[in-house]
């Protein structure tokens, strides 16, 4: 048995609260990062527009912290997929998602910032997101951030 892969659906609900509050944390880095470089502050959860336009010798500096923490050379890449579905999922349902491509996307901070774009509404709002006799998949820096926690306490 994998704990760390099992503990996220033993709770389910802390692992949309740990999501959510780990998007928002994110979120309110990068604003205070462009007040503190006396830029504008704009009016959007969206993580990429919010970094993209920081002045580059800051961006080099996160960039720099980030492949520090997160080396690329030997590393095992642990990510939590959530499949989100409203009611009995039918067999044809079923079927689909065993069908679904694992998606990929870039390691680097700018492939997680773009992919995780929107983690705060997406995770915030997650019972909008389902749709009756589909599944959604949710995916992203967040859950890969929250499996990793939950690695360490395994």
């Amino acid at each position: 048995m994998n704990k760390a892969r099992d503990r996220p659906m033993q709770d389910f609900g802390g692992l949309i609260s740990s999501a959510t509050i780990l998007a928002l944390t994110v979120e309110l880095c990068l604003k205070a990062l462009r007040i503190l470089s006396g830029m504008n502050v704009p009016d959007t959860h969206h993580l990429w527009s919010l970094y993209k336009r920081l002045p580059q010798e800051l961006k080099n500096s996160v960039e720099a912290s980030y492949d520090k923490l997160n080396p690329k050379e030997g590393a095992e890449v642990d990510e939590l997929q959530v499949a989100l579905h409203v009611g009995r999922p039918s067999a044809e349902a079923s079927q689909e998602l065993n069908e679904l491509p694992w998606p990929s996307g870039e390691e680097d901070l700018k492939g997680v910032l773009i992919r995780s774009s929107d983690a705060f509404a997406t995770w915030r709002y997650l019972y909008e997101k389902g749709q009756p006799g589909k599944f959604t998949m949710l995916r992203g820096f967040v859950a890969e951030i929250v499996t990793e926690t939950n690695c360490r306490y395994s």
